[in-house]
């Protein structure tokens, strides 16, 4: 009967245009992540009747808006523009509110007890957590979330286009709407644009004039400092407290204290232990940090530093600007990219 009352091809006339299609973000601050295409209800007025009846009317035009009205309820067409006024939206009741018949007026298909389990099977499907693994692809891309649009400040995705890497930002007309923002449904900038200027730029840093500063702040950058210290002490200081209860938990268990109950200790602590080694061992895998002599070293034997960002593999590329801390953020109206290089990053 629901299904009657909502759908308007039950009072004879052909419907047209009550859905439209649209893509949308599945994260509005991560566009890496792609879009998905919804269809949306289009608003009652957008809807086209025919003119003449299609087949025998089960109800009548005027019943079915008075159905809408008395089962419905109005939300805003737009919550960012009320003058766009209302629309009539039919909402499930919770179960609670449901008024079933005392006797039946129909055979019955499944009987009370395969529906109400079947119910609880449902339930807790919809309850269960989904977890959408990201899109993988095998290409590699240097600037990848280091390169935002400088309308929207939000990271730019990579794309292949025309044989050849692209990188964009799309943004909903809704979204820009909402936002105040001025934005184009995409923005579109090749990397064969950016990557050649910005190597030389990079290359720079190593001019004879600006070379022993670059190398004093390379050394600085790979200096350890206080904070990992305390979480290396940290980390010992919590493995000793683990194994302190461990003994105790073990002394407990022969004083004749309930074996399933220690057992639940000694798992707990147990998973502390081990997530307190594991970053015990990252401290201590940590890279060897390299002086200024040995920095300078290294760059002699790289030679020219501007046929070494031109001939290195993508995937060396990327980890080098990741090491650089590198933020691009790409103005389309002026077409320019403004980039920033913090060479005094911990990450290096």
């Amino acid at each position: 009967m629901l299904s009657l009352l909502s759908n308007p091809r039950y009072t004879g006339h052909q419907v047209w245009n009550k859905q439209s299609k649209s893509e949308r973000l599945l994260d509005v601050h991560n566009v890496g992540l792609g879009t998905r295409t919804v269809l949306r209800w289009n608003p009652d007025e957008k809807w086209v009747y025919s003119q003449q009846a299609a087949h025998p009317a089960i109800m009548s035009a005027a019943d079915f808006r008075a159905a809408q009205t008395t089962q419905g309820a109005t939300v805003l067409v737009d919550v960012n523009d009320v003058a766009l006024g209302y629309t009539t939206k039919l909402r499930w009741n919770d179960k609670d509110q449901w008024v079933v018949s005392d006797n039946l007026v129909h055979d019955p298909l499944v009987s009370d007890e395969d529906f109400e389990h079947v119910q609880r099977l449902l339930e807790v499907k919809g309850r269960r957590a989904v977890v959408r693994r990201p899109r993988t692809t095998g290409r590699v891309y240097p600037l990848r979330s280091r390169l935002h649009c400088g309308l929207c400040n939000r990271r730019m995705q990579g794309s292949w286009n025309n044989d050849q890497p692209y990188y964009r930002c799309t943004f909903a007309s809704e979204y820009a709407m909402a936002n105040h923002v001025e934005h184009p449904k995409s923005v579109y900038l090749r990397e064969a644009d950016v990557l050649p200027v910005l190597d030389d730029w990079l290359a720079k840093l190593f001019d004879p004039v600006r070379r022993e500063a670059t190398i004093r702040l390379l050394a600085e950058s790979q200096q350890q400092d206080d904070r990992d210290d305390a979480k290396r002490q940290g980390a010992e200081e919590k493995i000793a407290e683990c194994d302190t209860k461990l003994a105790r938990y073990r002394a407990a268990l022969e004083a004749g204290t309930d074996a399933a109950t220690v057992a639940e200790w000694i798992r707990e602590v147990q998973a502390d232990r081990a997530l307190a080694e594991a970053q015990l061992a990252e401290r201590k895998d940590a890279p060897n940090h390299l002086g200024e002599d040995e920095t300078a070293a290294h760059l002699d034997t790289l030679g020219d530093v501007s046929t070494v960002f031109r001939q290195a593999d993508r995937k060396a590329i990327t980890e080098l600007y990741a090491g650089l801390d590198l933020r691009l953020t790409y103005h389309p109206v002026e077409r320019k990219v403004r980039a920033e290089a913090n060479l005094n990053s911990h990450d290096m």
